[in-house]
């Protein structure tokens, strides 16, 4: 059986920064062309052991697996690190690891930064840490970067 861990709701800049993140994407890719993204859905990280991250993406060329409530494959996550929850959103990169996500965006307000993470074996390295003034690049998709600044900004 998997366990319920009860988080604080997200703050509106967690909102804020999340919709920057969408609206990022959505400008690099308007047609869809990489393939899918979703925010706040379920992700099966282990069997009997859900996650929901900020936004999971999927390539085109990933199989479609998970069911219409959870996707049990992801390419790359994304999440905005909550001041109530920054020990639980950094624990979960081990578990995304585990799930074969290649890469793991780690979006914090309050150090202001982004940290990009590549899958080498069975962990993360970091790919790197943007600041603002810098632009987060993917590794994954090459041409897709977020402006740091941009991103953080939560009006």
């Amino acid at each position: 059986k998997g366990m319920l861990v009860e988080t604080t709701k997200p703050a509106w800049t967690h909102q804020g920064v999340l919709g920057n993140l969408m609206m990022s994407w959505h400008h690099a890719d308007p047609k869809r062309k990489w393939g899918r993204i979703i925010h706040l859905f379920q992700f099966r990280v282990a069997k009997g052991e859900m996650r929901k991250p900020d936004l999971m993406f999927r390539l085109r060329s990933t199989p479609e697996t998970g069911t219409n409530y959870y996707w049990d494959s992801a390419d790359l996550i994304m999440e905005v690190v909550s001041r109530d929850s920054r020990p639980y959103d950094l624990k979960k990169k081990r578990e995304y690891a585990s799930a074969g996500v290649s890469e793991y965006w780690i979006v914090d307000p309050q150090k202001e930064t982004i940290t990009v993470q590549v899958l080498k074996k069975n962990s993360y390295s970091v790919h790197g840490e943007f600041k603002k003034g810098q632009k987060a690049n993917s590794k994954l998709l090459p041409g897709f970067s977020v402006d740091v600044k941009a991103a953080l900004e939560a009006k």
